[in-house]
Parts: structure tokens; C-alpha cells; sequence
């Protein structure tokens, strides 16, 4: 049982990267999100940067704390606010 599930969950990150190296957003953030989870900072700020290049505002906020913070990006906090801004004109509060 474990494994089955354990076997679906690994095909569905498969699938999730897929899409998001596809271009797909939602994905993009998705992605962003599970690598920051597993502490891969580099590939978190990789995926919500290229989200945010669709002017994704929550792919926008999460790659200003990568920024602001040094996680996986080199620091840069003029980029961070920068990041900030935009993705609270976009509605992200």
C-alpha cells in the first residue's frame, strides 16, 4: 500500500516538472514551493523566478524573500523590493 502511494506521488512531481518546464505557471509555482520544502533554495528561487517572468504575483512575492533573504539567489535587496512591489500591484497582499 505504502509503496503504491509512495510510486504516485513521485509520478505526479514527475509531472509536475514536466509542466513546469514547459512553461506552465501554476506549475512553475508549485514546484517552487516543493523544492523550498525540501530546502533546495536554489531551485525554488529557479521555478518562482521563471513564474514570475509570466507576472505571477505569488511566484513574484516568493522570489523577493529568496532575494531579500539569500535563499538559493544571490542576496539583492534593491531586486527583492523591487519583486515586492510588483507583486502587490498584481493583488498579492
Amino acid at each position: 500500500m505504502y509503496s503504491n502511494q509512495l510510486q504516485r506521488l513521485v509520478k505526479a512531481i514527475s509531472m509536475l516538472e514536466k509542466a513546469a518546464e514547459n512553461g506552465i505557471t501554476k506549475a512553475q509555482v508549485y514546484m517552487g514551493f516543493y523544492c523550498a520544502r525540501k530546502d533546495n533554495h536554489s531551485a525554488a528561487a529557479k521555478y518562482f523566478k521563471m513564474a514570475s517572468k509570466a507576472k505571477d504575483p505569488v511566484a513574484m512575492y516568493h522570489l523577493g524573500s529568496c532575494l531579500e533573504n539569500g535563499l538559493g539567489i544571490k542576496k539583492d535587496l534593491q531586486k527583492a523590493g523591487h519583486m515586492y512591489e510588483e507583486a502587490a500591484e498584481l493583488g498579492h497582499v
